[in-house]
């Protein structure tokens, strides 16, 4: 059992921070040191990562924060106020890196930029915001999972129950030590994307067993379903762009 006592805030003199709002831009700033570092690697323009992670955050936030109350319309529609409440935590990552995804698609076109460089890099960056993000979730003791006597279990009011948010920041920085140091030898684009779809979808279907207090159709998640539909996508992704390179492929900017 790992001892665990919930931090909601971290008091500065006359005001507090917190945790979970500071963590999850904490997050935001790891994702774009990375994203910056490979966009020089690349030799991109580093101001189109800045632009890209600004579209990242305002879509990512505001379509987790939009998929999450939608799906918890039921309580949402009885205190509208709770909406705005961002600092209490609630979003759904799969909202959030749709609409994220779909605002960096239009920029990257726009800007003739190579969507698969960009999106192998987003990935790299992803997995660093995500381990850092995550843990804000850990402190604040949101998304606890089922009661269990396994060792990493934390005591949540009286009870051992499984911590399902650090396991999802360990997928994040699990994806990120193993991706990083072989980046460099991974050359077709696309690849690190479409590996990141795969892991991420994975665990957290695997992940979503685990919570507790979820909504549930037929004893799944709508994650769940989703994790199907996108680890199906990672996989056709990954055999297609492998497919590429076999016939002699040269990034032109596709």
């Amino acid at each position: 059992m790992i001892p665990y006592h919930p931090i909601h805030e971290i008091p500065l003199g006359p005001i507090s921070i917190k945790t979970w709002g500071l963590m999850v831009a904490l997050g935001f700033l790891v994702a774009l040191l990375v994203g910056i570092v490979e966009t020089k690697r690349h030799q991109i323009k580093p101001d189109h990562m800045y632009n890209i992670m600004l579209l990242g955050i305002i879509f990512g936030l505001l379509g987790g924060r939009l998929l999450y109350i939608i799906i918890h319309w039921s309580h949402y529609s009885q205190n509208l106020v709770d909406i705005f409440k961002l600092w209490e935590g609630g979003a759904i990552f799969y909202g959030g890196f749709a609409l994220a995804a779909a605002a960096i698609y239009y920029y990257i076109r726009k800007h003739k930029l190579s969507f698969w460089r960009i999106a192998d890099i987003t990935a790299i960056s992803m997995a660093a915001g995500i381990f850092v993000g995550r843990i804000g979730c850990y402190l604040i003791g949101d998304h606890m999972g089922k009661v269990t006597d396994f060792i990493t279990g934390v005591t949540y009011f009286g009870e051992i129950r499984h911590n399902t948010a650090m396991y999802s920041s360990l997928v994040g920085l699990i994806f990120f030590l193993v991706i990083w140091p072989l980046r460099k030898k991974i050359k077709m684009p696309g690849v690190i994307f479409s590996l990141f779809l795969i892991w991420y979808s994975i665990t957290r279907f695997f992940i979503d067993h685990l919570r507790d207090f979820d909504l549930r159709i037929y004893g799944l998640t709508g994650s769940q379903y989703l994790s199907v539909v996108i680890l199906v996508m990672g996989v056709w992704l990954l055999i297609a762009r492998t497919r590429l390179k076999e016939i002699g492929y040269k990034d032109k900017g596709s």
